[in-house]
């Protein structure tokens, strides 16, 4: 069972849009909303994850953050 799913609401820049795109092939993804949302059995968490210094990637310590959040039950 998913209780929570943790998501990126930092800004990505264009130029790293790009470069990840020509370099990797692929494209950030991006959480739809929809009616459907009040009716989600998990809870979606959303923060600035971004690691921008080479590519578009999570940044590890504040991933750490979020699940030190939830341990301490600021997040709920």
């Amino acid at each position: 069972m998913i209780d929570y799913v943790v998501v990126n609401n930092g800004h990505i820049s264009d130029e790293m849009v790009e470069k990840y795109k020509h370099e990797e092939n692929k494209k950030p993804v991006k959480i739809k909303e929809n009616d459907e949302a009040g009716k989600r059995d998990f809870k979606v968490i959303e923060r600035d994850m971004l690691n921008e210094k080479d590519f578009v990637r999570h940044d590890s310590r504040k991933i750490a953050s979020v699940v030190e959040d939830m341990i301490e039950g600021w997040i709920k």
